[in-house]
């Protein structure tokens, strides 16, 4: 059961990753990349921090998880 769960939490991380690099690669280019929008990594580091505070919760970890993969896509 632990494996399912680890699995989930990979793959949680993988798709910020994957949201991370569309919004890079093709969000910020169809908006116009205005001064006022954060990047997306500020958005994963704030989803970092969130979910540490919540990480003994199962939500916690996903949003952890998914701000991490989002913060990573940025490196």
């Amino acid at each position: 059961m632990k494996i399912i769960f680890f699995l989930k939490l990979v793959l949680i991380c993988f798709l910020g990753y994957l949201l991370g690099r569309w919004s890079h690669s093709y969000l910020n280019i169809w908006i116009g990349d205005p001064l006022w929008a954060p990047h997306h990594w500020i958005y994963g580091l704030i989803m970092i921090i969130i979910g540490f505070f919540y990480r003994k919760k199962r939500l916690g970890l996903y949003i952890l998880f998914f701000g991490l993969g989002l913060f990573v896509s940025d490196l």
